[in-house]
């Protein structure tokens, strides 16, 4: 059982080192606080870890990708508007409402963004090739643990780079980096549905959208 554990857990941290998933946690890191962040991870991981090993391949056949997607999208383009508001308004709301909507905040992001991802369908792969309950449970166990190790270091990394880059450029990055993810989601999402003219025609009227709203908050900020 130990061997399940353990062959799990490199599977599955190897898979998600370097992928998007950690482009994300980082982005988040530099908004909230390091416990808020791997909270959310830990529920996130243990929802998907949980549909991994007990749906396996049949989740696909019930939650369409596509509206995944989608939703994806949307949750990332909002999560880099609200990566331009203030820093005050920003510790206002932590100190408010910390424990639970950044908490549930980051378990959304990392949910949508993980589900259906290399490290799920490994994790799929290894309950496909054993048998019983205990060992359904080590390739629960070493997921999640892998998930935890391999974005511990993620948030790591960011806090100590930290100290050392500007608060401005951090938050460049990270708007940056929500803004990819959400376009590419709904990019994705739409691509089997629309030709060429008309996908381009919606993806440009949804980058006119967030090109204005991110302008309005930054007009918003300097006027303040």
């Amino acid at each position: 059982m130990l061997t399940i554990l353990v062959q799990t857990f490199f599977m599955v941290f190897f898979a998600e080192m370097g992928d998007k998933t950690q482009l994300l946690v980082m982005a988040l890191s530099s908004k909230y606080k390091a416990g808020a962040i791997m909270g959310g991870i830990a529920l996130a991981q243990t929802v998907l870890g949980l549909m991994a090993v007990l749906l396996g391949k049949c989740i696909a056949a019930y939650v369409p990708m596509d509206f995944i997607y989608i939703c994806a999208g949307v949750l990332f383009l909002v999560f880099a508007l609200f990566s331009l508001f203030p820093d005050s308004e920003e510790e206002k709301a932590a100190k408010r409402s910390f424990r639970l909507p950044a908490f549930l905040a980051v378990a959304a992001a990392f949910f949508v963004a993980e589900l259906g991802d290399r490290t799920q369908i490994t994790t799929m792969t290894s309950a496909a090739t054993v048998g019983g309950s205990m060992a359904l449970a080590m390739v629960f166990l070493g997921a999640s643990l892998a998930m935890l190790a391999a974005n511990g270091i993620a948030v790591w990394f960011t806090v100590k780079l930290g100290k050392h880059i500007p608060e401005k450029v951090f938050k460049a990055v990270s708007v940056i980096v929500f803004a990819a993810f959400g376009f590419w989601s709904l990019f994705r999402a739409m691509t089997g549905y629309l030709d060429a003219i008309p996908l381009a025609a919606v993806m440009g009227a949804v980058a006119a959208l967030f090109l204005v709203a991110a302008f309005g908050i930054l007009y918003k900020r300097k006027r303040c």
